[in-house]
């Protein structure tokens, strides 16, 4: 997941990624994150894809959020989820 969103607004109201992994239910026992910042849609679709590499290779991986955008103020959450079909 990013830590911040790919659109921000910068108005103060921008949700950042430990925010919605805070809102998860379990989200301390039930998930484990590990966040990537800085990378376009391409850059992060591969850097996912790559991660079925890390060691230990657990059958049972989800998959990834990209969050283009989410704001407490206007309400507008778009985010990008990439699933684990292969497990």
């Amino acid at each position: 997941m990013n830590r911040n969103p790919v659109n921000m607004t910068n108005d103060g109201f921008d949700v950042t990624g430990e925010e919605l992994f805070a809102a998860l239910p379990n989200s301390t026992e039930a998930f484990e994150v590990k966040y990537v910042d800085g990378l376009n849609y391409t850059e992060f679709y591969d850097a996912v894809y790559e991660a079925r590499n890390d060691a230990p290779l657990f059958p049972y991986r989800y998959g990834s959020y990209q969050i283009y955008q989410a704001n407490k103020k206007s309400h507008v959450y778009q985010i990008i989820n990439y699933l684990n079909v292969t497990s």
